[in-house]
């Protein structure tokens, strides 16, 4: 068996075109050379030439070299097996028995996978009826078409296919919201509350757009809101409390083929930006919201982060480079601008 599986990694591992390798990992090419795959070496200059009859690579900067296997344990920062495995899973390959294909690197010793999930939460009640039932029924107000459309340069279409809507009036909301589901089951649902006075109040603030969070399956878990006029800098996002705050556009990944270039944005209006240039992409919501668990739907795709030029923005960058088992490629803002967001808006006029 283990004869067998060291044919596996040389006929189909080893075999997979190494051109497609870098494109996968989205390497910088000008002419015949690459710029080298080495995290740890600064090449200004690309000095990674491709082999394609050998199917190798060498770097005339540093002397690193090898095959495709190689390629991706020092672009990934892995191992040989987590190499071989992001290799069969970005290019289709089907996998051996793992406990005998592991033997075929005995002196290669395992490393940890972050992105395995050593317990499962238990999920919180999440009404998606309700939640379902209020997007249904929203609407987008001329404020809200004016900051999507005329300031923002957003698309319509990308605004419509992410389900975006605008609160407007809390007292129309609450009792069209009570009348439909009830006193008990509003309060229950946590998007109402009784303030000191006994009356219904709503966890967000009024005027605000409204972003729905659905999961990998497209199930409703959550409505954030963008208030217009906060008052205090917390008060510009809410959520529903207790209630997860998971990846904005995250039912989009369902489908998409492996490898499929990705943007990752660091909040919804720098993923509605990159949606409206025609990318794929999905929002990270802040470092504080990201979670091991994600990588399972990531891993898969080539990933392009566009941080913000903060402090926070990068630090998202570092949790997620950690994290994941594939490369993830960071695209700096050019000078001038905050965001993707800024960015998108000059080139658009």
């Amino acid at each position: 068996m283990a004869g067998l599986d060291k044919d596996f990694i040389e006929n189909k591992i080893k075999s997979i075109p190494i051109r497609r390798v870098c494109e996968a990992l989205r390497l910088e090419r000008r002419n015949k050379r690459y710029r080298c795959v080495n995290p740890l070496h600064p090449d200004k200059d690309p000095s990674m030439t491709v082999y394609e009859k050998s199917n190798t690579w060498y770097c005339f900067a540093c002397g690193e070299h090898g095959s495709v296997i190689d390629m991706v344990k020092l672009a990934c920062k892995c191992n040989f097996i987590d190499a071989c495995e992001w290799l069969a899973h970005n290019f289709g390959i089907l996998l051996p028995d793992k406990s005998n294909w592991r033997n075929t690197s005995r002196n290669v010793k395992p490393v940890k996978k972050t992105s395995q999930i050593k317990s499962e939460t238990k999920a919180p009640n999440i009404d998606h009826e309700l939640l379902e039932w209020i997007v249904t029924n929203g609407g987008i107000s001329n404020l809200a078409k004016s900051f999507l459309y005329d300031e923002r340069k957003l698309s319509e279409e990308v605004i419509s296919e992410c389900r975006i809507f605008s609160l407007n009036d809390e007292y129309r909301f609450i009792s069209k919201l009570v009348s439909e589901f009830g006193e008990k089951r509003c309060i229950d649902s946590k998007i109402l509350f009784r303030d000191r006075d006994g009356k219904y109040r709503s966890h967000y603030l009024f005027p605000a757009l409204a972003f729905p969070y659905y999961d990998y399956d497209g199930k409703i878990v959550n409505i954030q809101s963008r208030t217009f006029f906060p008052k205090r800098p917390q008060d510009r996002f809410r959520n529903i409390p207790g209630l997860p705050v998971s990846i904005f556009n995250m039912n989009s990944l369902n489908g998409l083929d492996v490898g499929t270039p990705v943007y990752i944005a660091e909040g919804v209006t720098d993923c509605l930006a990159m949606l409206s240039d025609g990318h794929h992409a999905i929002a990270i919501p802040g470092a504080n919201n990201y979670k091991d668990e994600f990588a399972k739907y990531l891993e898969r795709f080539v990933l392009t982060m566009f941080p913000d030029n903060d402090k926070p923005g990068a630090g998202l960058y570092d949790k997620m480079l950690k994290n994941l088992k594939c490369s993830i490629f960071k695209r700096e803002i050019p000078d001038g601008f905050k965001d993707y967001a800024e960015y998108h808006i000059s080139r658009y006029e």
